[in-house]
């Protein structure tokens, strides 16, 4: 089912939902050290997020890098996200540098 075609079925265009996230941005994070496990103990990272499109628009991708001052941990990672004109939903994906992985499955979903 083409783009038309969805919207024709009552399914909003949601190629530019992420639109907002485009850019070089400067991020702050906070992780519990042991999450689950009733541990109140945080750390909190700080670095960029730079994200651009691709594709036209049908995708982005999102590449994160933060550390903590307090602990030098890094996380380094990417997050592609592929918009399906079909189904009006996108799937993301996450890959970390220290396994370069992609996250299967993929979390997937649609504004409504």
């Amino acid at each position: 089912m083409a783009t038309s075609q969805a919207n024709a079925v009552g399914l909003r265009d949601g190629q530019h939902d992420f639109d907002f996230a485009h850019g070089t941005w400067s991020v702050r994070l906070r992780r519990l050290t042991k999450p689950l496990s009733g541990s109140t103990e945080w750390v909190e990272y700080e670095g960029t997020s730079q994200c651009r499109p691709v594709w036209d628009g049908r995708a982005n991708v999102d590449e994160f890098r933060v550390h903590s001052p307090t602990s030098g941990a890094v996380i380094d990672g990417l997050t592609l996200r592929l918009y399906n004109p079909e189904t009006a939903e996108w799937s993301l994906y996450w890959a970390n540098a220290t396994n370069g992985v992609m996250s299967l499955p993929p979390t997937v979903g649609r504004v409504s």
